[in-house]
């Protein structure tokens, strides 16, 4: 344990090794508390979770929240992409509902979106699962009419904590003046507040998209109809469910259509006795099945209205304009960490290996959009299309588990100056 008991104004090339005591300057602790603070709070209150199934147990709905928390630490930049581009279906959804419903907002277009309106069959009992963009359809086919919600009762019925959200916010913007004090008074940082650094911005602009949709709604609007053809069904699917002739590049084909809507594990309602996702394949009508056997948006989307909740997320959905930002947020994500290209690093071989994911990963981030151009045009059966998949897939992962052990065990030896405190008074004006 080491202790400092001078502060000095400039910074030392000492190096320390070891556990740093306070409450003279920084310690070791303070470092850590301030970086787990800000990245525990920030994913715990940013996740804004769609309706669960109905009588869903308490702790089910827990352990799929640590779910996404674990995923929302683990590729923020995804998380955001998602939020952004569920902001996207609600902000269409106005559109297309304010011809029908003048009291129709973004929040009723979230609430549509995560799962709030359930169309009942009277003569199956069978509950369908529609999103925004086909309950439009619905309402312009006048198949169903949705009740009105004063978007008051919607905001009663959501659990949106705004002081623990104004907390994370708070402590964030404070964590960040001090960060930019430290490297104007030209003292060192460790990756682990680098790494927080970057995981705000994230966070930030996933609050942004997200700060209107309902939090934590456990109840569902039930619109109860006499029946739901096969006929009907099929109309829908061709309407609103086909976003192209070829899968997107990163979604290598499934096997076969019952198993493959669960290809995203993460995507997907798992059975936690078995470890696996809930499938739902054999639900879908022969004729629905035919319908959209040759195209894996659609038959991905088609199967997730026989669920018992919508996904929290809808990859296989995303177009140009979502592929465009998870380049760019990538570039600006994975560049930030190549911040640390000089950083102190406790061994030669850690330090190269942080070069070369951060460099590795930003060059993968770079190759998205071109990849994406190349591999849409090989057939939905070519085994290039898998191999470079699961080769970007792999390497993506375990660089990103690397940099997020390293930040932690990096903390073992740093230079003196990393534990110096920011000199406020120099801010102050003197008179």
């Amino acid at each position: 344990m080491v202790a400092y008991d001078n502060v000095p104004t400039i910074a030392s090339q000492e190096i320390v090794a070891g556990l740093v005591q306070e409450p003279n300057g920084r310690g070791t602790f303070s470092i850590l508390w301030a970086c787990l603070a800000v990245l525990l709070l920030n994913t715990w209150t940013v996740l804004h979770l769609n309706i669960p199934p109905p009588g869903e147990r308490w702790y089910r709905r827990f352990v799929h929240k640590c779910k996404w928390f674990i995923i929302c630490a683990i590729v923020p930049d995804g998380m955001l992409v998602n939020a952004y581009a569920q902001w996207r279906a609600a902000k269409k959804s106005v559109r297309d509902m304010r011809k029908f419903y003048p009291w129709w907002t973004i929040s009723h277009g979230y609430y549509a979106e995560m799962g709030g309106y359930r169309i009942l069959d009277q003569s199956e009992g069978l509950y369908y699962n529609f999103r925004a963009e086909d309950l439009a359809w619905l309402v312009q086919q006048k198949f169903i009419d949705l009740p009105k919600m004063p978007v008051k009762d919607l905001r009663d019925r959501s659990k949106t904590d705004a002081f623990a959200k104004a907390i994370a916010c708070g402590q964030s913007t404070w964590f960040l003046i001090t960060i930019l004090a430290r490297i104007n008074q030209n003292l060192p940082i460790t990756t682990l507040e680098l790494a927080t650094v970057a995981f705000i911005g994230c966070t930030w602009a996933t609050y942004f998209f997200w700060w209107q949709k309902p939090m934590d709604i456990e109840t569902f609007t039930t619109i109860t109809v006499p029946r739901v053809s096969v006929e009907q069904l099929c109309n829908l699917a061709s309407n609103t469910c086909f976003s192209g002739s070829h899968t997107h590049w990163y979604r290598p084909p499934p096997p076969d259509l019952i198993h493959g809507w669960d290809w995203f594990w993460w995507q997907k309602p798992m059975a936690m006795t078995r470890m696996e996702p809930i499938n739902v394949g054999h639900r879908v009508p022969a004729e629905l099945y035919e319908l959209v056997k040759d195209n894996f948006t659609a038959h991905i989307r088609t199967s997730d209205w026989y669920r018992s909740a919508v996904n929290e997320c809808h990859a296989d959905e995303w177009e140009g304009l979502h592929h465009f930002l998870v380049w760019s947020i990538g570039l600006v994500f994975n560049g930030l960490h190549l911040a640390a290209w000089e950083f102190h690093f406790p061994t030669k071989a850690e330090s190269i290996i942080w070069k070369v994911t951060a460099l590795g990963m930003l060059v993968v981030t770079s190759m998205w959009v071109p990849c994406a151009y190349v591999l849409r045009r090989l057939g939905d059966t070519s085994r290039r299309k898998n191999l470079v998949y699961w080769a970007i897939t792999l390497f993506y992962f375990l660089s990103r588990m690397f940099l997020m052990v390293e930040v932690f065990i990096g903390l073992r030896e740093q230079p003196a100056a990393t534990y110096y405190s920011v000199q406020w008074s120099t801010y102050i004006p003197h008179i």
